[in-house]
This record gives C-alpha cells, structure tokens and sequence, in this order.
C-alpha cells in the first residue's frame, strides 16, 4: 500500500484555493490549457491572433472569439514560425493600425513577438521548437520554456506547429510528446496556450453546418492522435455565403464554421458546429451562439445584469464589513482588485461567473458616484479600507475624538480586524461603539435584505439591445 498511498492525490490540497476554469475571451480559450487551432489557409489566423494580443497587452481586453475585459493589461508572448518582422510590422501599422497600442504594450513589458525563423537566422545552430525525432522540445525549446514559465504571461500564442517542428506527426507517439510539451507549458504558467495547425485540404468542400463536428475535427493534418491528445482543440473553416441566415454580415465579411472538441470545464460551444465571423473591418473572428447573436453581444447583456446586482448591492456589502469592523483593505498594489474583496465571501452573494474585471470597474464606477470612499486608516501594511461616505472609517477622527471623550481614554484608535469577512462574520459580528458590545441590528438587516431580496435584473439599455454583428 505504500506506492499507492504516495501516488495518490491530496483532496484538501487539490482543492484548496481552487477556482472555476477561466477562459481569457471569455467563452472559447482556456487558461493554463492549451488550445490546438487548426483553420482554412487564408482566414486571417495570424491577424487575429495579432489584434487580440496586442489589444489586451495595451488595455487588458482580449477580442478573439469572445471577448473579456481584464482587470489589467496582460502579458503576451507571440511566436511566429513563417512571419518574418517586416511582414508583421506591416500588419499591425497599415492593416491594424494599432502602432499606438503596440508600443504601448512593448514600453511595459507586456507584449514580446518573437520571429523564429529570423530568430534561427542569427545563431550558429539554428533548430525548431521540437525535435523532428520524437516531438520532445529542443536544447532551444526546453530555454524558452524555462523563460515563459519565469514569465507567468497570460497569452502564449505559436503559429505554426509545421513551421516550428519538423517532427511527422503522423505518428502518435510524437503527436502524443508535442501536445505533452503543451500542456506543461500551460499548466506551469498558467497562461492561455495557443498552437495554429494547417488542414488536410482534402475533404473541407464536404463538411457542412450539418455535418458532425468530428467530421470537421478529423481535417487536422496529421495523425487522429493530434486531436485525441490535445484536451482543447477548435478546428474552423469557411462556410459557404448562404450556409447561415441569420447572420447580419457585410460583404467582404466572411462566415466561417467551427467545431470544439474539449476536455476543459465551462465551454458551451462544445459538442457541436457553430457559426463564426471573420470581420473585414475589425480583422478579427466573432463566434456566434445558437440564437444568432455574436458572444460579444450575449456577454454585454450578461455583463450589464451583473453591473446592476453589484452596483446596487457592493455599497451595502462594504458598509457592512465596516460597521462589523472588518473593513475591506485597498491593497498597495491595486485599490480595486478583486483580491481585496474576498471571492469567498462574494461567493455569497454574487454569481459564480463574476469576472474579477466587471468588479473592479463598477467600483470604480461607485468611488466616481462617491457612493463609496477609500479610507486612510494609518496602519502599517495597507493602502487603507472600503467605506461609504457616512460611516466611521471615512470619518475617522471625527469618530476617535468623539470615542476619547465616550471613553475617557486619549489613545483610543478605531478597531480594525485585517481580512475580509465572511457570512459569518456579518452574522456574528460584534462591534465595540464604545457603550456597550453588541450585536449590529443595522447590519443584521442590511444582511437580511441582501440575502433574501437579490437586486432585480436591470433592463438592458436601448443602445445595447440594437447591437448587431460588429462587422
């Protein structure tokens, strides 16, 4: 029993501080996953993946498929087996046009773009990514592994595997050794990994929106192993101009079909073939759900239901730590992370999709309406705490002094416990007013309320109900 007792898994640490699977769009690509991409030649893959990457290193929004608004900007690397630099230099000058957010993404750190070939061009012994032998990482894999992992980027995007591996994929074993390579990138950094891969251009004419999707996942070039291996793969060719009716496209839009074979948690689209839209305008992909509206759209609306339980229900819920004198901290490093209010206790009272990004904003939102304030309490160690405008942290010496004379004691300080608090806490809460130790039959009720009359749903506003297809 002694090999096994050791080989098996720990639940409580498996568990612990475990979160919900993210997708760094969204809806489509998984974090600390990776995605096998394999699509039509010409779709405009190293575009897109250009315009989405570029966008979120400068402000945090990744715009491909889905799209997500990150609390900051992210960390994304790009590695390009066949683009040498003038080429890509002119994508992202004349047909992104997004010098602007490039540089500013390059000035911080956040966005390295690597061209392998120009890269090998340079050096003594110049190799691929991974070995044509086994499909094992090189001397030059293996380095820059170390070096991403170091990294911890959010965005790892390499196009193509055929440009960077001579390896025959063919052969399941190597097959099998790649997309293991792939996995511990992804597992280690944590990032959202993104392998492109040509298609067997036999047998695309024959697929159709009503074909099987493994029909469609079968085109991957190379051997079934490729797909059997890979936990997330998405396979996506053009469509046929008629091939979707409900789809609002301009002309030189093109729709696209795709298909999702998943391991992963959380992906909706999998399982079947759905529409997709490559943007002449936006030069990006759009997926679309089963009613016809693009994800972006669904999102929006989710999103601005969301804003309105968090808008009016975040005040009362800061108000009550305060009261319970547990105030919610602002950490040094970022005032309005989602950190600082603790997911468990939000877990609570919110939904379980809440992105962390949607949090930070409608704080900000309700610091600019001065619903809430950001509170100096002069202790070592944090950037001060939540509270609204009335309460005692916001009005601190005010309050002390008052307490001193209620007290008789000149070196009172107003109570502060660090951490967020729980449920519990709110419902055993103890706050010293300086007469007596009581329970806080205002916080009592303000807990009631939150708990058994959730804010209604808003309604969306007009200039979201009459978005179309953004193309």
């Amino acid at each position: 029993m002694d090999f096994l007792n050791s080989a098996c898994l720990n639940i409580e640490t498996i568990t612990r501080d475990i979160k919900p699977q993210e997708y760094i769009d969204g809806h489509l690509i998984p974090m600390g996953v990776p995605t096998l991409f394999g699509v039509a030649g010409g779709s405009g893959k190293t575009t897109s993946i250009l315009k989405a990457a570029i966008g979120a290193s400068a402000t945090g929004k990744f715009e491909m498929f889905g799209a997500r608004q990150h609390d900051r900007p992210l960390r994304v690397v790009l590695i390009f087996g066949e683009e040498a630099g003038d080429g890509l230099g002119r994508k992202i000058r004349y047909e992104l046009k997004n010098m602007e957010e490039a540089t500013t993404g390059q000035r911080s750190g956040n966005l390295k773009i690597v061209s392998w070939e120009e890269f090998n061009d340079t050096r003594e012994n110049p190799e691929p990514l991974f070995s044509s032998e086994d499909g094992t990482l090189t001397d030059s894999g293996r380095s820059l592994w170390k070096d991403l992992i170091e990294y911890k980027p959010d965005f790892v995007a390499m196009d193509t595997l055929s440009s960077l591996s001579r390896a025959d994929y063919n052969s399941s074993n190597v097959a099998y050794a790649t997309m293991s390579e792939l996995r511990k990138l992804a597992r280690n950094s944590g990032a959202a990994v993104v392998m492109t891969a040509h298609l067997n251009k036999g047998g695309q004419d024959k697929v159709s929106p009503k074909s099987a999707p493994g029909e469609m996942l079968s085109l991957l070039k190379g051997s079934g192993s490729l797909i059997d291996a890979a936990r997330h793969a998405i396979v996506m060719l053009f469509a046929s101009q008629n091939a979707y009716t409900n789809l609002n496209a301009a002309e030189k839009d093109a729709p696209m079909m795709a298909a999702v074979k998943t391991n992963v948690p959380g992906c909706e689209l999998s399982g079947s073939i759905f529409p997709v839209l490559r943007s002449h305008e936006h030069r990006n992909f759009v997926a679309i759900d089963g009613t016809g509206k693009p994800l972006i759209k669904v999102q929006k609306e989710a999103n601005t239901a969301i804003r309105g339980v968090l808008h009016n229900n975040l005040p009362n819920y800061i108000k009550l730590a305060a009261q319970i004198r547990r105030p919610f901290a602002i950490s040094q490093k970022s005032a309005t992370s989602v950190e600082t209010l603790s997911r468990a206790a939000l877990a609570e009272f919110f939904p379980d999709n809440i992105e962390d990004g949607l949090i930070s904003n409608v704080l900000e939102g309700l610091e600019a309406e001065n619903i809430i304030v950001r509170c100096t309490t002069g202790r070592t160690g944090t950037g001060g705490v939540w509270d609204v405008p009335e309460g005692d942290y916001a009005n601190q010496h005010e309050h002390e002094e008052r307490m001193r004379e209620i007290k008789g004691n000149k070196n009172y300080k107003l109570p502060f416990n660090a951490g967020a608090p729980s449920v519990e806490d709110f419902k055993n809460g103890l706050i010293d007013d300086g007469k007596t130790v009581k329970k806080q039959k205002s916080a009592d009720a303000d807990l009631h309320a939150i708990l058994s009359k959730p804010a209604e749903t808003p309604e969306v506003a007009k200039d979201e109900q009459d978005i179309e297809v953004p193309f």
